[in-house]
């Protein structure tokens, strides 16, 4: 008769749709080898093998092998009933601490680097707004960063060394200049931010966007200046505040302020004032090609 994994071989090479799932498998276990006991995390397993399948099929073309952010590497998930079973006292608090270290840097670190630089974006846009506003400077470049990202960094007071850190009242501030349409915030960036950021937008492939023909509108410039911020731009702009300052004030006693009651209960308001709905939404009509045409 045949073992258990002779039987799981043979139906892995006569089923091609359980191939896959065969493969899946003998990645983790592969990543468990190599990382001494670590895991992968199923989906990006299976996401690793149709992209390295794609890779072979196509090898007369040169694909860059895109991987999902970070590795997905897990340290062994530990197991509740291991602590807390057989009437252990503290068993819970040892559990909770054993899931913390398991996860201690997968949050954080496996991010698309192309969210941090998003959000560097932002904070220089944010702080162009407060410069603007009179409130003075928060973020500064980060130095040694070379381009890369977080490439910017809290402020200090020059004469107590302090970190400046941005008031709630002033994120409220804007996110209100905002969803009124004050153009001291406008859509597409106001033209004093544009020549303060000029150094940072020099690699862009049409140049920096001073040289750019905009396109101006009731709510500032570009193809959809003439229709309001949406709830998600101003969202962005306070996920980035809140990602800055986490990182910023870590270590000290300083409240990060893109938390605050304040800020939150404003940000509540302003969903069911705005909603979530896209403001701009391509008309769609019907067409003799296809059902469905957006031409």
């Amino acid at each position: 008769m045949q073992s258990a994994r002779q039987l799981a071989k043979s139906n892995c090479r006569s089923d091609p749709t359980k191939r896959e799932h065969c493969a899946v498998g003998r990645l983790a276990h592969n990543e468990m080898s190599e990382h001494g006991g670590r895991a992968l995390v199923a989906p990006l397993a299976s996401r690793r093998i149709k992209l390295e399948a794609k890779g072979k099929v196509r090898s007369h073309k040169k694909i860059a092998k895109r991987l999902p952010a970070g590795s997905g590497d897990l340290a062994s998930v530990p197991k509740g009933k291991d602590y807390v079973g057989g009437g252990k006292a503290g068993g819970v608090e040892e559990y909770c601490a054993a899931v913390r270290g398991a996860t201690e840097t997968f949050k954080e670190s496996h991010r698309a680097e192309s969210t941090a630089a998003e959000h560097d974006m932002y904070m220089r846009l944010i702080n162009c707004w407060a410069e603007r506003s009179g409130f003075g400077t928060f973020v500064v470049p980060r130095e040694g960063a070379d381009g890369n990202s977080p490439a910017v960094r809290a402020a200090r007071d020059a004469k107590t060394g302090e970190l400046r850190v941005i008031r709630p009242e002033m994120i409220v501030g804007m996110l209100l200049e905002m969803a009124t349409g004050d153009p001291n915030m406008p859509k597409g960036g106001h033209a004093d931010d544009l020549v303060m950021l000029a150094s940072t937008d020099a690699k862009q492939a049409f140049g920096p966007r001073t040289k750019h023909k905009r396109k101006r509108g009731e709510f500032g410039f570009g193809p959809y200046s003439d229709e309001p911020w949406s709830l998600q731009s101003m969202e962005k702009r306070l996920y980035a505040i809140r990602d800055f300052y986490k990182r910023e004030l870590k270590g000290t006693e300083i409240d990060n302020p893109g938390h605050d009651d304040w800020v939150e209960g404003t940000r509540a308001a302003l969903v069911l004032l705005i909603g979530r709905k896209a403001t701009h939404v391509p008309k769609v009509r019907a067409c003799a090609n296809a059902r469905l045409c957006t031409c």
